[in-house]
C-alpha cells in the first residue's frame, strides 16, 4: 500500500493542473496548492507505511533465523498452501501486466486527437494511477511467494542462494568502491567527463561476468 501511495500520490496534482485555470474554489492557483498538499500527504503516509513494515518484518530477519526446519506435515501443508495459491499469484500478474500494457492507451488517444495539453496531463495521470495497480498487485503476490520460498528453503531463499549472496556481496563491496576511484581518478586527470561514463557499463558487464563464473564454479564443485 505504501509503494501504492506514493506512485499515486501526484495524480490528483496532475488532474487539477490540468483542469485548473487561475482559480480553483476562487483561490488563486488553489488547484495547485491542493494537489502539492495532497502529493506530500500521500507520500509521507506511504513512507510511514513502508517504515513500519520494514520494522515489523525485521524480526524474521534470514541471516538472523536460517537454521529452521520444517517437519514433514508442516512441510506438506506449505506445499499445499503454494499450490493454492499459484492461480491467485499468475492472475495478479496477468492482471498486473495488462494494466501496464492498457495504461498508455488514454494518453496515446489524447496525443492523436490532439485534443489539447490538459487532456493530455489527464492521460498522464490515469497512467500513474493503473501503473499504481499494477504495482499493488505485483508486490502482493510476489511477498506471498517470498513467504513460501522462505519457509521451504528453496529459490533465492535456498541455502545454495544464500552461500552466493554473501559471495557477491563481500565482491561488490570491494569491486564498486574500486571502480569509483578508477572513474574518479580517469575523469579529473583527463577532465573528459563525457567520456569517461562508459566506465559504468563496461564495469557493470565485468562485474556480471565474474558472477556468472563464480555461479557456475559453486555448480561445479
Amino acid at each position: 500500500i505504501g509503494v501504492f501511495l506514493i506512485i499515486w500520490s501526484p495524480v490528483l496534482l496532475i488532474f487539477l493542473t490540468a483542469t485548473d485555470s487561475e482559480e480553483f474554489l476562487g483561490v488563486y492557483n488553489g488547484g495547485a496548492a491542493i494537489g502539492i498538499i495532497s502529493l506530500l500527504s500521500l507520500v509521507a503516509i506511504g513512507v510511514g507505511l513502508l517504515i513500519i513494515s520494514g520494522v515489523q518484518l525485521s524480526r524474521f530477519d534470514l541471516d538472523k533465523n536460517v537454521d529452521f526446519l520444517l517437519d514433514s506435515s508442516a512441510q506438506s501443508y506449505v506445499k499445499i498452501e503454494e499450490d493454492q495459491n499459484r492461480m491467485v499469484k499468475t492472475t495478479k500478474i496477468a492482471i498486473g501486466v495488462m494494466l501496464c500494457i492498457l495504461s498508455a492507451i488514454p494518453l496515446l488517444v489524447f496525443s492523436l486527437l490532439e485534443i489539447g495539453d490538459d487532456f493530455s496531463s489527464i492521460g498522464i495521470a490515469i497512467i500513474l494511477l493503473l501503473v499504481s495497480i499494477a504495482v499493488f498487485l505485483f508486490i502482493t503476490a510476489g511477498m506471498k511467494q517470498a513467504a513460501y520460498d522462505i519457509l521451504l528453503k528453496k529459490g533465492e531463499y535456498s541455502d545454495e542462494a544464500r552461500n552466493f549472496n554473501k559471495k557477491t556481496e563481500v565482491i561488490g563491496s570491494i569491486y564498486w568502491p574500486f571502480i569509483v576511484i578508477i572513474y574518479l581518478y580517469w575523469s579529473f586527470t583527463s577532465g573528459n567527463w563525457g567520456f569517461t561514463w562508459i566506465i559504468w557499463p563496461l564495469s557493470g558487464l565485468l562485474f556480471a561476468v565474474v558472477l556468472g563464473l563464480i555461479r557456475l564454479f559453486q555448480k561445479t564443485k
